[in-house]
């Protein structure tokens, strides 16, 4: 019962593969490639989605995570974006970057049911605003530089060697 929004770009060769797999497939009326969004279109398409995934190969924060999660939306992404938090708050899946991971999370999904989604899609949206909205950064930076410069105490968010 679920349709396929491929947002985003990427190289015109291998869209046009896919697109021809989904074809050969006969899954065409059901995936489609919608291109860049931003603004207000890519708040738009959270506001319809059940489900978002990320299937990167690397990424160093992967803000669209982020956003999807601020607007409620349950998560899937790889390992090779730094998302365990989808683990550790129950609001999506955190899986290793293959065919076989990712399915596991999409078979994982489609068990939950309508209202437990939704109380994903709840934590997901309070772990940004608890963490990642700009009074928080600003709050955290402002903690570093005290901590660098006035000698006060280290942040709780400052990781020591030995943490590491």
């Amino acid at each position: 019962d679920y349709v396929i929004a491929v947002v985003g770009y990427g190289d015109d060769t291998y869209v046009d593969s896919l697109k021809r797999l989904c074809r050969e497939l006969r899954i065409d009326t059901k995936v489609f490639f919608l291109g860049s969004m931003q603004g207000s279109q890519k708040r738009e398409m959270f506001g319809v989605a059940s489900l978002f995934v990320l299937p990167t190969l690397s990424d160093n924060f992967a803000i669209v995570v982020c956003e999807a999660l601020g607007a409620g939306v349950p998560t899937i992404t790889t390992t090779e974006a730094p998302w365990e938090e989808l683990i550790q708050n129950n609001c999506g899946w955190w899986t290793e970057p293959t065919v076989l991971g990712i399915g596991r999370a999409l078979t994982e999904f489609a068990k939950y049911s309508p209202a437990e989604l939704c109380n994903m899609g709840r934590r997901g949206k309070d772990l940004v605003l608890k963490k990642y909205t700009w009074a928080n950064i600003a709050d955290q930076c402002t903690r570093l530089y005290r901590w660098l410069c006035l000698n006060e105490s280290r942040p709780d968010f400052v990781l020591t060697r030995r943490q590491c």
